[in-house]
């Protein structure tokens, strides 16, 4: 998988301690946004994001995490090299529904409808990407 550029097929998720089996899909995108501080001359400030997005088949079991408390987001797919990985994102609170969502089926090449909600990550004063979003062998 190539990180953040692509939607891809999960092995399992998990926010904190909620364990999703209707997770087919998943996607982590990073951003950051540049703008002028309109109190400061020439002064400039970045604000960071993480958006973190899963859809499956169990509109209901996803829906259930929006709103939820802030945990990490734990997606367990297959690697590049095919080896499973981990990709952890920190803070993670879902706090949108997108629905009737295209997804391409691999085996026949089709489209698989899936609900799916969206979320972000809450950083705090010290954080970077490198402690928001982790990858790691599972």
């Amino acid at each position: 998988m190539a990180a953040g550029d692509k939607i891809f097929a999960c092995k399992g998720f998990a926010h904190g301690t909620n364990t999703l089996t209707a997770a087919t899909h998943g996607r982590i995108t990073p951003g950051a946004t540049r703008k002028e501080d309109p109190l400061a001359q020439k002064s400039v400030m970045a604000d960071k994001e993480l958006i973190v997005e899963v859809f499956g088949n169990n509109a209901r079991e996803l829906y259930a995490l929006v709103g939820a408390t802030k945990a990490n987001a734990v997606f367990t797919v297959l690697g590049a090299a095919g080896a499973a990985e981990k990709h952890t994102a920190k803070d993670c609170y879902f706090d949108e529904v997108i629905a009737d969502n295209e997804i391409p089926e691999a085996d026949s090449g089709g489209k698989l409808a899936a609900a799916g909600i969206r979320g972000h990550c809450a950083w705090g004063a010290n954080d970077t990407f490198a402690t928001m979003w982790a990858v790691a062998t599972a």
